[in-house]
C-alpha cells in the first residue's frame, strides 16, 4: 500500500510538473516584414500591402479557420488611422497536419507565410506620411506542444502623394503572390469598417483532464496543402 501510495504522489506531482510547465513556457518569437506595392498613393486610391511572418524552425500556428473550436485562430487586426480604411484581409490558404488518433487534421500556417491587406485612402485624405499600425494574434506550436496565445505589433508607413504625382511601384514577389478578392479575403462585417475577430480566452490547464495525454499524443503524421 506505501508504494502504491507514492506512486500515485510521484505520478501527481509529475502531473502537475507538465502542467505548470506548459502554463508557463514562453512562446516562440516571430518576425513580421511589412511590404507596400507602391512608394506611395494619391488620395482616394487604394494600396496593396502585406505582411510576411516568419516563424522558428518547426513551428506553426493556427490558420484564421481552424477546423476545432477550442483552437486560438490567428487573427490580423488592424488599427489604421482616420481617412484610411481597411478594405480586405487576406489569408493565405492552410496547410493541414494530420495528428495520431485524431480524426480532424489541424489547419495551420507554417514557418513562412504573407497576409494581404487593402488599404482605401479616403479621397479628402491629406498630403503626408501616415503610420498604419496592426497586431497579430497567434498561438504557436512545434511538434510537442502548443504555447500561450500571443500578439505581435507592426505598423506600415503609406505616403499620400498630391494628385497627379508619379507613384513608383515597388516589385514584390509575396505580394504578387497574394489573391485579393479571393476564397480567402475576409472583408469587413455590414459593410462596415470593422472587422470580426474571434474572440478568445485562454484557458487554465487545470481546467481540463486531456492536457497530459493530448502532448502525449501529439505527433504529427504529415502535411498536406500549401
Amino acid at each position: 500500500m506505501k508504494n502504491i501510495n507514492r506512486t500515485v504522489r510521484i505520478i501527481a506531482t509529475g502531473t502537475l510538473l507538465l502542467l505548470a510547465a506548459v502554463a508557463s513556457a514562453q512562446p516562440p518569437q516571430i518576425q513580421i516584414e511589412t511590404l507596400v506595392a507602391a512608394d506611395g498613393a494619391t488620395a482616394g486610391a487604394t494600396l496593396r500591402t502585406a505582411i510576411r511572418v516568419y516563424l522558428a524552425p518547426g513551428f506553426h500556428v493556427n490558420s484564421n479557420k481552424p477546423l476545432e473550436d477550442f483552437l486560438i485562430p490567428t487573427a490580423l487586426i488592424p488599427s489604421p488611422p482616420d481617412g484610411i480604411t481597411v478594405t480586405e484581409i487576406t489569408y493565405p490558404e492552410a496547410g493541414l497536419l494530420e495528428q495520431k488518433g485524431a480524426e480532424i487534421p489541424l489547419a495551420v500556417f507554417e514557418e513562412r507565410f504573407a497576409i494581404g491587406v487593402l488599404l482605401t485612402l479616403a479621397n479628402d485624405l491629406p498630403v503626408g506620411t501616415y503610420t498604419v499600425p496592426g497586431t497579430l494574434r497567434y498561438q504557436a506550436c512545434d511538434e510537442t506542444m502548443c504555447y500561450m496565445p500571443t500578439t505581435a505589433t507592426f505598423d506600415w508607413g503609406v505616403r499620400v502623394w498630391p494628385e497627379g504625382a508619379t507613384v513608383t511601384a515597388q516589385p514584390s514577389e509575396v505580394l504578387d503572390g497574394i489573391v485579393f478578392g479571393g476564397e480567402n479575403a475576409v472583408v469587413p462585417s455590414g459593410g462596415g469598417a470593422e472587422f470580426v475577430v474571434p474572440a478568445w480566452e485562454a484557458p487554465s490547464v487545470f481546467e481540463t483532464d486531456d492536457v497530459v495525454t493530448m502532448l502525449h499524443d501529439f505527433e504529427i503524421l504529415g502535411t498536406t496543402g500549401g
